[in-house]
């Protein structure tokens, strides 16, 4: 089964999604499980897939996953509403 990862880094902090086709998506704070979505489908990739708060150094960050798959998988991390890592679309 396939599995896309992206990986990003913010202040020193590792921000992982794991996509798979059966298991859905997850994002990761330093290990920890933050968020999971497991909707089959995603065609509208101005609208987040999965998103959570982390704290970084006692301050709070809105993260959010957005994707979209029609023949490949796209994935895209956004940290307060700026381009971390993945696919840009």
């Amino acid at each position: 089964m396939p599995k896309k990862t992206v990986v990003g880094e913010y202040q020193g902090s590792k921000i992982i999604v794991e996509n798979t086709w059966f298991g859905g998506a997850k994002l990761f704070h330093n290990n920890d499980l933050v968020a999971t979505n497991n909707d089959f489908f995603a065609v509208k990739k101005s609208v987040p897939l999965m998103s959570g708060i982390i704290t970084i150094n006692g301050v709070e960050h809105l993260i959010q996953v957005f994707g979209y798959a029609l023949i490949t998988v796209k994935l895209q991390i956004k940290i307060n509403g700026e381009y971390l890592a993945g696919d840009r679309f």
